[in-house]
């Protein structure tokens, strides 16, 4: 997490305790290999914080290491995440234990959590922006193994980057220009180029740790270019065209510059040089470490930054490690305790390193243990507190333990990075009657405050060895008061990453249902969620106290993953007639200025009791290059209007991909609550104008939609509309035990059971069925699951006053999903009398249980049910009895090994269109 350090000028310092061996390892003696016979204990230790995307990435290389099997003690660490990232990890990766720390602890105390149980023979950290090769751990377990006197193995770790090479020639003798930006395919990559030969980085005067890229005369640098071919056909991966690579100069001299076989030369305007030209050359892979050392005044640097990989040299001993990546033994963390709890993080193993190295313990390179770390995936050096935790713990580090020497040349490099900068924009500015630029100056003077209120306790660590047990306590006691906290940012697209996708599960998660729509937006997205990591998805709703949306946090991920289970209860009684005075006040609240009045008074108390967290999860604006999966039933809710929000997102680059299972509100309005049809209408006709992609899950709501969109305007900068057809499943995902009705079951055990499910619509035709039902002839028992919707008073009223309510009609209502299951083992017919449907859920779910199914044609029902289902039309309730007839007394035996459509197929297939829609064409 830092940028390690150690030293060799110790004169001051306190002597080992331990009596190392006299002989330095040799790099080239043969590595002890490792068996099932004999393997030492290794635990493997990842840290997450606020990123199961990319945490998991991490985990999924870690699990596929070459090791014997059930061997390794895997553990996550969780730094207090508020974005369900803890709930997601612990869900994808059960083979791991998981540690909650309860708040952000930083890097140093979260790791010493999973060190302190001091249990095994070695612990390997693993940062969780980084992958491992297969055969990462031997290596490092080879060198400790071979070597006792070795305390920690480091291994390379390498950039996950292709780099090609640019060569800048600046015209003219003395010739000097600064490379202010560089684009690759339109993307901005400064941050990540790395300076070559002939390259200085110098310090902005008035951006705090941006450093510059300047060329004197000549000079090379390397850009991160994405996997695939080059100008000179180099490279890997499937892409035909080279990357587009673009630069800006600050220069007043021609520039010209070379990649591989492509050049460009360039004159300035009015001081600036642009050129462009495609990557050319051979692409190769570059080192970000391979140990870790100080300079002359004690920074701490990392040794082969920048190399070629395939130019390194053979295990060697280096003064320091990364804690990014280390296979740490367990006999030197009990000699020199753990990392500093109060660095939370960055220099937290330069200390390590330093004080492992007073004790005699050494640190050795292992070059074939290979971590490839992925370049920009954590903030760095852009966090805001990045400038106070590295400045300030390096003069910690250096306090505790260097010399008097050390000291004055860290105290000296302090002054020399600070005053200058104060000179020119505080002293400078003032004297010229400007406004001074205070930020720089402003961190140093609160990091000389964060060192000066933390520098007692780091000395008194000299003494008596006290340094040898720093961080073998637990303790809340991180950071400082001088250290500015941060939200975690929301995802963004980043070359080489995955598809970042936001999904809307608002109504899903506040209804608690999980029927119809709800069933489906939870089984895709928890599918998405839990398998597909080309995806990384971010779960919101919508948050009306903010008017934006909010991401879920951890309580509210945990719940839409394992909702409370449904309550089996019986519907409610019909409503009787408000009381007088309930109904005057409601006619006064419906008064504006009082409405007002009470909205601003429920507001006010909301945001009092909301959790602080909250407004930190509120996405203030949704990245360009992202995609926003609108499947939940948004119309139903205060949610902000889809022809609002849809050209928002076009318009800031973002893809909408727009689910709709049907259009029945829009081509069969008098079915439905003229209010929901309306806001219905309206969402459909957003969908259509402005939509990237809409998804349906059958031939027949596709068609609907094709013709709907014929009628209607589009948005001419969207292009055609696109129009995909996935499966629904049968299959529901594993959740936490629930409750069976047994109650209710045993009524039903004497009869056959006549099973339908479904809300209490007029499209549903409960009302044909029952008609059918009281004209079949068989004794058998009518079981309705479904809450009472809209337009159903008149169809309530007759199934409670049927005089075979409660014995020949059961309305059970509500049940979770252990009794549906249940009902539907238990029944002998499944009836589906719809006059239209979309898709037909409860015809794949009766299916699944092997039961005989009665289903109408209308929309989609033939289309689901196949072969494999007896088909009536709805508005014929005679041919429905006579069909329930002969279900019920013809013996029928349950179907076996019939195939359906799965949730892990409709899931597969949305994940295909979610990638191909995918504005960087990673598809």
């Amino acid at each position: 997490m830092s940028e390690p350090s150690t030293t060799e000028n110790d004169a001051d310092r306190t002597p080992p305790a331990r009596e190392p061996s006299a002989r330095e390892p040799s790099a080239r003696e043969p590595a002890v290999q490792v068996t099932s016979a004999q393997v030492p204990s290794v635990r493997v230790v990842v840290l997450n914080w606020n990123a199961a995307d990319l945490t998991s990435r991490c985990i999924r290389s870690i699990e596929a290491t070459e090791w014997p099997p059930g061997e390794l003690d895997l553990v996550l660490v969780d730094n207090g995440s508020i974005d369900g990232s803890a709930e997601v990890l612990a869900r994808r990766h059960p083979g791991w234990r998981v540690i909650r720390n309860g708040a952000n602890l930083g890097f140093a105390e979260g790791i010493n959590r999973a060190l302190r149980p001091a249990d095994a023979d070695f612990i390997a950290l693993v940062n969780n922006d980084a992958v491992v090769d297969r055969g990462w751990l031997a290596p490092l377990v080879d060198t400790l193994e071979a070597h006792p006197e070795v305390g920690a193995a480091a291994p390379l770790i390498v950039f996950d980057r292709w780099f090609v090479d640019v060569e800048v020639a600046v015209g003219g003798e003395g010739g000097r220009a600064r490379l202010t930006e560089v684009s690759v395919d339109g993307h901005g990559r400064w941050s990540q180029v790395l300076a070559g030969p002939g390259v200085a980085r110098p310090p902005h005067w008035s951006i705090p740790l941006r450093r510059e890229l300047e060329v004197a005369n000549e000079g090379s640098i390397a850009i991160p270019v994405p996997a695939g071919l080059t100008d000179d056909g180099d490279g890997e991966g499937d892409r035909q065209e080279p990357a587009w690579l673009e630069l800006t100069f600050e220069s007043t001299r021609p520039i010209a510059l070379r990649c591989g076989a492509s050049s460009a030369t360039g004159e300035p305007i009015d001081g600036v040089v642009r050129l462009s030209l495609p990557a050319g050359g051979r692409p190769g892979r570059r080192v970000n470490s391979l140990g870790t050392a100080l300079t002359d005044h004690c920074e701490g640097y990392e040794l082969r930054l920048g190399d070629r990989v395939d130019s390194l040299a053979e295990p060697e001993v280096v003064p320091g490690f990364t804690g990014g990546g280390v296979l740490l033994r367990r006999a030197a963390l009990a000699d020199v305790g753990l990392f500093d709890p109060r660095f939370f993080m960055y220099y937290e193993d330069s200390d390590l390193s330093w004080r492992m190295r007073r004790a005699g313990w050494m640190t050795m390179t292992a070059p074939h243990s290979v971590l490839h770390h992925r370049l920009g995936a954590t903030a760095g050096s852009s966090w805001s507190g990045f400038f106070f935790l590295n400045y300030r713990n390096w003069l910690l580090t250096v306090a505790r333990n260097g010399s008097s020497t050390d000291a004055r040349r860290a105290l000296g490099a302090a002054w020399g990075n600070s005053w200058p900068f104060a000179r020119r924009n505080v002293v400078g500015k003032v004297r010229r009657l400007q406004r001074p630029d205070l930020d720089i100056t402003r961190r140093w003077l609160a990091v000389m405050a964060g060192t000066g209120a933390s520098l007692p306790r780091a000395l008194a660590t000299r003494l008596d060895d006290r340094w040898r047990r720093v961080g073998t306590s637990s303790t809340d006691a991180v950071g400082s008061r001088w250290l500015r906290t941060s939200a975690p940012s929301v995802p963004r697209p980043e070359m080489g990453g995955p598809t970042i996708v936001f999904i809307d599960v608002t109504d899903t998660l506040v209804s608690r249902w999980r029927a119809g729509i709800q069933r489906a937006v939870s089984e895709l997205v928890t599918r998405l969620a839990l398998d597909h990591l080309e995806l990384s998805l971010v779960l919101m709703r919508w948050s009306s106290l903010d008017g934006a949306y909010r991401r879920l946090d951890d309580a509210e991920t945990a719940a839409f993953f394992d909702p409370e289970a449904m309550p089996n209860h019986p519907p409610p009684p019909p409503p009787g007639r408000a009381p007088r005075w309930r109904r005057t006040v409601t006619r006064a609240a419906a008064v504006p200025p009082v409405r007002s009045r009470i909205d601003a008074t429920r507001r006010r108390t909301q945001l009092r009791r909301r959790p602080a967290h909250h407004g930190e999860l509120i996405i203030e604006e949704f990245p360009a290059g992202s995609i926003v999966l609108d499947l939940d039933a948004s119309w139903n809710l205060g949610d902000i209007p889809r022809r609002v929000l849809y050209p928002r997102l076009s318009n800031a680059g973002v893809t909408v991909v727009s689910l709709l299972h049907d259009v029945l509100p829009v081509t069969h309005p008098d079915w439905f609550d003229p209010n929901l049809a309306r806001v219905f209408v309206d969402h459909v006709d957003a969908a259509l104008a402005h939509a990237d992609v809409v998804v349906t899950s059958s031939r027949f709501s596709a068609g609907e939609l094709l013709r709907l969109a014929d009628d209607r305007p589009r948005d001419r900068r969207r292009g055609p509309l696109a129009i995909e057809v996935i499966p629904l499943g049968a299959d529901p995902v594993a959740r936490s035990p629930q409750p069976v009705d047994q109650g209710l079951l045993d009524r039903l055990a004497e009869r056959p059971v006549v099973l339908v499910v479904g809300t209490l619509e007029p499209r549903k035709n409960h009302a044909g069925l029952l008609d059918a039902f009281e004209s079949v002839d068989a004794d058998a028992t009518l079981v309705i699951v479904g809450r009472q919707g809209w337009k159903a008073d008149e169809l309530g009223e007759r199934i409670r006053t049927h005089p075979g309510f409660g014995d020949r009609i059961v309305w059970p209502a509500e049940v979770n999903d252990a009794t549906l299951d249940a009902l539907y083992e238990l029944a002998t017919v499944v009836a589906v009398p719809s006059h239209a449907e979309g898709y037909g859920l409860p015809v794949v779910e009766a299916l699944r249980h092997g039961c005989r199914v009665v289903s109408s044609t209308g929309g989609s029902l033939r289309e689901i049910g196949g072969e494999l289902v007896t088909y009536v039309e709805a508005t014929d309730p005679n041919a429905l009895a006579v069909a329930l007839d002969e279900a019920l007394t013809d013996g029928f035996d349950r179907a076996a090994d019939v195939e359906l459509p799965t949730w892990d197929a409709g899931a597969s297939a949305l994940a295909e269109i979610l990638v191909r829609a995918d504005p960087r064409g990673q598809g």
